[in-house]
């Protein structure tokens, strides 16, 4: 039995279904930060994925997770929210 190797996996098992897709450029590093990033998304425990890629937590969270655009705009939107009422003063409630 042969061991298979990455390169050899992601040219004749990978490529093949994404050359159509016009998708050929991904490598091994784009479909670890896609799973990193879609499981945070998801809200899957950190330690879990880390563990799945075969490392440590702070490299899966510092290296590999980006926050998606939807979740960036929540954060400044609750931010702005937060600014806002700052801005506008403490409401009389008496």
């Amino acid at each position: 039995m042969t061991p298979l190797l990455p390169g050899n996996v992601l040219r004749r098992c990978i490529h093949p279904h994404l050359e159509p897709l016009a998708l050929e450029w991904i490598n091994f590093a784009v479909l670890r930060r896609s799973h990193s990033t879609l499981h945070e998304d998801r809200g899957t425990d950190p330690k879990i994925v880390a563990d799945q890629q075969g490392h440590g937590l702070g490299v899966h969270l510092d290296r590999y997770v980006d926050s998606s655009v939807a979740r960036k705009r929540e954060a400044v939107a609750a931010l702005w929210s937060d600014f806002q009422a700052l801005r506008s003063g403490p409401t009389a409630s008496n």
